[in-house]
């Protein structure tokens, strides 16, 4: 009689092992999974790339940006035209170079005042 009890007992321990672990690993996937969004996430947030002091601009992060600057342009009266004539000098110039975060500021103002001057510049 014991003997069938103890059995039983034992059939429900492996059982309730068997769930534990599963219910374990099911943990570890989803804690895995919510890893992985987040690190999509904070790709998706930042506006560029950064690695080892330096930024790598890609053309979806340059049209993240460049949509902000353009309203910017735009509410400071700039013309359409202008505005597009930088965007394609700019694009040409930014994406996929890289170059020091320290010095982003001042590169990306220097290739705006450039392309700009090439707008200027140019003949009609």
């Amino acid at each position: 009689m014991f003997k069938f009890l103890k059995e039983k007992i034992k059939g429900l321990l492996k059982k309730k092992e068997k769930e534990i672990e599963v219910e374990k690993v099911e943990e570890k996937v989803e804690e895995k999974e919510k890893k992985i969004e987040e690190k999509e996430k904070k790709k998706e947030k930042s506006l560029f790339s950064f690695s080892f002091g330096k930024i790598k601009i890609d053309e979806k992060q340059f049209y993240n940006f460049f949509d902000e600057f353009k309203i910017i342009l735009w509410q400071s009266n700039v013309a359409c035209e202008v505005v597009d004539f930088l965007e394609e000098k700019l694009k040409q110039e930014l994406i996929g170079k890289e170059i020091n975060k320290k010095e982003f500021e001042g590169f990306f103002k220097a290739k705006v005042k450039r392309s700009y001057r090439k707008f200027i510049c140019r003949p009609y």
